[in-house]
């Protein structure tokens, strides 16, 4: 508790003590209205907090907080990288630079098949996510796929896994 007295809160946080009792406020009233504030509020809370205890990483999540994505059912299905036949989701491997930069023909494709609800061979397709080589080009690209009608954005590791940046969203 001592740590925590001591450490520099967000500047959204605030500490008040009634007697033997401490309270952390993480929020004001008009947060609690507002829910992307609210949601912004409880991540600077989340991570504060594993800053300051020095919190393992949660299974499943790397150092960033991203959250793995499970690929053992995905198949190979031209033109997408990866389809996963259950949930309808395409899935395609893009090159862009650290700026989101590129792919705009993979991706402009991608989105019209989402669109059509079909892939040129008619194999269903209800959405799409667009894999890059790297955290920082998903974190740059995400707002051009989503312009695009592409939610997903994922980055693969050295190991090939698949990392979703977005997941606390």
């Amino acid at each position: 508790m001592d740590r925590l007295l001591k450490a520099k809160l967000p500047p959204s946080a605030t500490v008040e003590k009634q007697g033997d009792l401490i309270f952390f406020n993480w929020t004001s009233a008009g947060d609690l209205a507002d829910e992307k504030k609210l949601k912004k509020r409880l991540i600077e809370r989340d991570r504060f907090l594993a800053e300051e205890l020095n919190a393992p990483i949660a299974g499943g999540r790397n150092e960033f907080g991203d959250e793995e994505v499970p690929t053992a059912i995905l198949s190979g299905h031209p033109p997408l990288t990866f389809y996963d036949e259950f949930s309808k989701s395409g899935y395609k491997a893009v090159v862009v630079d650290k700026k989101g930069k590129g792919a705009d023909e993979e991706i402009g494709k991608l989105a019209e098949w989402v669109k059509a609800g079909k892939l040129p061979d008619k194999t269903p397709v209800e959405s799409a996510g667009i894999i890059v080589p790297g955290r920082e080009q998903a974190l740059a690209v995400r707002k051009r796929a989503q312009a695009a009608g592409i939610e997903d954005v994922f980055y693969v590791d050295n190991d090939g896994r698949w990392w979703n940046p977005f997941s606390s969203d």
